[in-house]
């Protein structure tokens, strides 16, 4: 007998993925443990017989088990009781997984990161196999894509989700019925998590950076959580958050980056849960919340990549324009530079302002040849110090109007930072 399992808490890529897997193989069972997430048990309600599932207790009264295909994880604690058949009954074990880690050794391991869903992995199988989708099968598995990859937005999304996005529509998808389940309201439980969340947030300073942390404890069971973490994380635009929510015995914690020096997965790893470099999950058994909290915080002082500084990316030496003088003048200084923009001080070598080359060379053009620079720069000039975040330069270009800062003060620059030099940390990284 051949089963197909996924990791407790089904959600729609698990869901999907196990399906596909079932195509691939030509039957089987697909099997769950634990509790689906709110918008699965929606959807199966009026899908289940397209896509039945038994139950554990079902699985387990079977007396002998050859095959175990496992999706969408690879960590014996994210799969409950099942770990028990691997032990017991010895089966042949096939792994699909997108995941960078897991404990869980396959005889078959089909694992591969460079994909925002393991439903994207399988189809990709399915298609290479010729192996035809119906408009139902299509909407499930846009939904598993959709959900793990964010609608196409997260940054683990890549071109082959889009590729089998693409095929998926033209096999009869609908992506209203997608939304349909994917973008559904909180109910009220859900409604009162995100308030507390967002109420009883602290933010804390760790190597630069600023971490959202939220501990609460529930007397109720909220499914979702994970849904509300990046609400609440869309609606106030935090670069790192953490989410510890208390629910009976159960410790849920959830967390989401948009920043590189930041591995989740890694820092779930801690707790034994998992995920990916930018989103992750754990559920931890019968400890203290903030204990765990105290915990997570000192692991993210370890684990936290330095992050850069001014002074690592400032671009030195530095070509300064004089403020008085004319622009005929200017252009014959700058016209072999590759510089943009240029720094301007006035005749006691104090910085009063900066220009872009393309703003000399448009009045030059236009005839104003003897204008001196004082009139046609700019004023507004950003002075930072060689140990300002690289988080903080960027926001500064993307807050204001400037395209130049100023590494240093009025009378000694040190360096200058433009957009090209954040542009080129963030696609290096």
């Amino acid at each position: 007998m051949r089963i197909f399992i996924s990791h407790e808490g089904m959600d729609f890529d698990s869901l999907a993925g196990m399906y596909a897997a079932k195509k691939l193989y030509g039957g089987g069972e697909i099997c769950s443990i634990g509790k689906k997430r709110d918008n699965v048990k929606m959807f199966l309600k009026l899908y289940y017989k397209h896509f039945p599932i038994k139950k554990f207790s079902y699985i387990s009264k079977k007396e002998k088990i050859d095959e175990v295909v496992i999706v969408d994880t690879r960590r014996k604690s994210r799969i409950g009781r099942f770990s028990n058949i691997l032990d017991e009954m010895n089966p042949k074990i096939i792994i699909w997984d997108h995941h960078p880690e897991g404990d869980i050794r396959g005889n078959e391991n089909n694992v591969d990161i460079q994909v925002g869903s393991v439903t994207t992995l399988l189809m990709e199988k399915l298609y290479a196999n010729d192996i035809s989708v119906n408009p139902i099968e299509a909407n499930l598995f846009l939904m598993g894509i959709y959900e793990d990859t964010g609608s196409l937005i997260y940054p683990n999304t890549t071109s082959r989700d889009v590729e089998i996005v693409s095929k998926l529509l033209k096999d009869g998808g609908k992506l209203d019925l997608v939304s349909s389940y994917l973008n559904r309201g909180f109910n009220t439980l859900q409604d009162d998590l995100l308030n507390r969340m967002l109420s009883e947030i602290n933010t804390y300073k760790i190597k630069n950076y600023d971490i959202a942390i939220s501990t609460i404890k529930l007397k109720e069971i909220v499914g979702g959580i994970s849904d509300i973490v990046h609400k609440v994380q869309y609606m106030k635009n935090y670069k790192t958050i953490f989410v510890i929510v208390g629910m009976g015995n159960k410790i849920h914690m959830v967390g989401r980056t948009s920043l590189n020096s930041i591995n989740i997965n890694e820092v779930m790893s801690y707790f034994n849960g998992g995920g990916h470099v930018k989103a992750g999950s754990a559920t931890i058994y019968k400890q203290d919340i903030q204990k765990i909290k105290k915990r997570l915080i000192n692991i993210l002082k370890t684990e936290i990549e330095p992050i850069l500084k001014a002074k690592d990316i400032l671009s030195f030496p530095v070509f300064i324009l004089n403020s008085n003088e004319k622009v005929k003048d200017a252009v014959e200084k700058i016209k072999y530079l590759y510089y943009m923009n240029f720094p301007v001080a006035n005749n006691e070598g104090k910085i009063v302002g900066w220009i872009p080359k393309k703003k000399i060379y448009d009045i030059y053009d236009r005839g104003d040849t003897n204008i001196p620079l004082k009139g046609i720069m700019n004023h507004d000039v950003h002075f930072v110090k060689k140990n300002t975040p690289f988080n903080e330069l960027e926001e500064t270009f993307i807050q204001s109007n400037v395209s130049i800062i100023i590494v240093g003060n009025e009378k000694r620059i040190e360096g200058v930072v433009t957009p090209s030099d954040i542009v080129a940390v963030l696609h290096a990284q």
